[in-house]
């Protein structure tokens, strides 16, 4: 091996590199000997494999970069296309000085070539060689990347890098698996929804027959768009579909005004200070969520049937003489509907915006009592703003939910008396395709036309999440 410790070796091997530097740059060409003997050289300089200290290695580092950094410089009206062959590129090479760069230690050889790609970038475009071929052109044009790839290749030695290319095959084979295992754990869940959401859309087969159930699908009669012709044909059907519209944006329209409550509650429940009477609370909230609608209805005849709790004792303190009708009436139905799904659900809604709450930094709130802040200020400027992209989330998937209100809740509560204010799009299909002398073909048709209505509705609000918010929801 070459004793790199020796300066003076290092001058008379840099003049010599130096003058056939200069050689070259004279006659643009070189002998395919010089060429031979000048890449062997290189390839010897860059193939060691006996360990060197740090500073033989700079050294070495920088004797290549002083033999790199004699660039001619190309004149930019004559600068040529890379297809073209090297020698014809070296032919409008004009000499140019550059400063040589001084000698001195510094991190790495791959930080001292950024910067002088770059203070070459700044004074135009120049040609590299070594052995007398292209390497790169820098400034407008850049070749031969490859090849600065395998000069920084061959200062890794061979077992670090098999070392690397196999840590590399192991993270691979590590985040293979943990993907798969994250597959299998929403697995059910997937099948699930396949089960429950996917599978029934077989259904919409029924819409295009005049299906009887004693005869089935197969031998039932194909009418192709009959009953799809019939709800915008028959006036009476017509009329129907309309008011049961009205009563559906209705509903969807006060649900969505008061999506806010939840979010609402859950910041005046976050200022309590007693941990037990907030958790009370929240507990007392969220059951309502849990009871099915059959058992609400049960306990709003108990409260308010004609001769339930609250009519009693109205009739015995003497304040009525005859019982309010609070559930076999028509009057206020969007009212009543509203109270009750608000019963049900606010303590449930709130705990995402409780979640929410506990992400916000401390440090926020600290900052804003030590500027002297109150409370209500505090919840104004930090507490709702943070929780205003949950907030606009859940507001965009309820409008895109529009005509899903749900069947449940009006079903327990319908009657003669409020029926035609009650009845949603969900129970009018139910109605039509399940009670009675019913068209189940007509209910599918129907509750095909929902399903198309409500993937546009989802459309569109996405389309407006991603201009407004940046980030689509779907």
């Amino acid at each position: 091996m070459k004793d790199f410790e020796n300066s003076g070796n290092f001058d008379e091997k840099n003049e010599t590199k130096n003058s056939n530097n200069n050689n070259l740059n004279e006659s643009n060409e070189l002998s395919e000997v010089d060429e031979e003997l000048l890449a062997k050289e290189l390839q010897e300089m860059m193939s060691e494999t006996i360990p060197l200290t740090e500073e033989q290695e700079e050294e070495m580092a920088f004797e290549i970069e002083e033999m790199l950094s004699n660039i001619p410089v190309i004149e930019e009206n004559k600068l040529k296309p890379i297809e073209e062959k090297p020698e014809q590129i070296l032919e409008t090479v004009t000499s140019k000085p550059v400063e040589t760069p001084v000698k001195k230690k510094r991190k790495s050889i791959f930080s001292r070539r950024n910067n002088d790609l770059n203070r070459e970038a700044e004074n135009g475009p120049h040609v590299k060689t070594i052995a007398g071929k292209v390497v790169s052109v820098s400034g407008k044009v850049d070749i031969g990347s490859s090849a600065q790839k395998h000069i920084k290749d061959a200062y890794i030695p061979d077992n670090v890098r098999e070392e690397q290319l196999e840590l590399s095959v192991k993270n691979r084979k590590k985040i293979n698996r943990y993907g798969y295992r994250l597959f299998l754990y929403i697995l059910p869940f997937v099948l699930l929804v396949i089960a429950f959401s996917y599978f029934p859309l077989h259904g919409w087969a029924y819409a295009f027959f005049d299906y009887k159930p004693a005869l089935g699908i197969s031998k039932s009669e194909f009418v192709g768009l009959k009953w799809f012709k019939m709800l915008f044909g028959n006036k009476v059907q017509l009329q129907q579909m309309g008011q049961v519209l009205i009563n559906t944006f209705a509903m969807s329209t006060i649900g969505i005004i008061t999506s806010i409550l939840p979010m609402l509650f859950a910041v005046f429940l976050n200022e309590i200070k007693s941990d037990k009477f907030k958790n009370v609370i929240q507990t007392l909230t969220a059951l309502p969520n849990f009871i099915s609608w059959v058992m609400v209805y049960s306990v709003a005849f108990a409260l308010f049937s004609d001769s339930g709790m609250l009519n009693t004792l109205l009739q015995n303190a003497g304040i009525i003489t005859t019982p309010i009708k609070f559930l076999d009436s028509d009057k206020h139905t969007y009212l009543w509907m509203t109270m009750w799904s608000i019963w049900k659900g606010l303590g449930w809604g709130a705990i995402m915006y409780l979640a929410a709450i506990t992400s916000i930094d401390p440090e926020q709130y600290e900052a804003a009592k030590v500027e002297g802040g109150t409370r209500f200020q505090i919840m104004r400027y930090i507490t709702i703003p943070f929780l205003m992209p949950t907030f606009l989330i859940l507001l965009m998937m309820a409008i895109a939910n529009f005509l899903n209100n749900g069947m449940e809740q009006y079903y327990v509560f319908q009657n003669s008396f409020n029926k035609e204010h009650i009845q949603v799009l969900d129970l009018y299909v139910y109605n039509i395709g399940m009670t009675g002398g019913g068209s189940l073909s007509l209910a599918s048709a129907i509750s095909m036309l929902k399903s198309i209505i409500s993937v546009v509705l989802l459309t569109l609000v996405n389309v407006v999440s991603k201009a407004s918010r940046g980030e689509s929801i779907i």
